[in-house]
């Protein structure tokens, strides 16, 4: 999950790909967003997860302040439709591609 920059993902998961000491090769990966409903931030960490030989999975999840109360719970009934979508695509990928 990312905050949106500049809808661009943050600089410290730039930072972090940057540094890692582990490959992604074969490994499956969600792509989730927050701060706007842009997609373009998943679009850019889409081709990173590609570069890395990971396994994206199809569904991706936005979310944006209005999405939650006063008490920072998500209340918006389509982002947690998605992000049950999300979940359940998360498993099904994680069992068809694991060794």
């Amino acid at each position: 999950m990312t905050p949106v920059y500049h809808n661009s993902f943050s600089s410290i998961l730039k930072t972090a790909l940057d540094w890692q000491h582990f490959h992604l090769d074969r490994k499956v990966v969600g792509l989730a967003s927050h701060a706007g409903r842009s997609p373009q931030p998943l679009d850019q960490l889409l081709m990173v997860a590609r570069a890395q030989h990971a396994i994206p999975i199809p569904t991706r999840v936005s979310s944006q302040n209005e999405d939650f109360d006063e008490n920072k719970q998500l209340t918006n009934k389509e982002i947690l439709n998605r992000i049950e979508g999300f979940s359940a695509q998360m498993v099904d990928f994680i069992k068809r591609f694991s060794k």
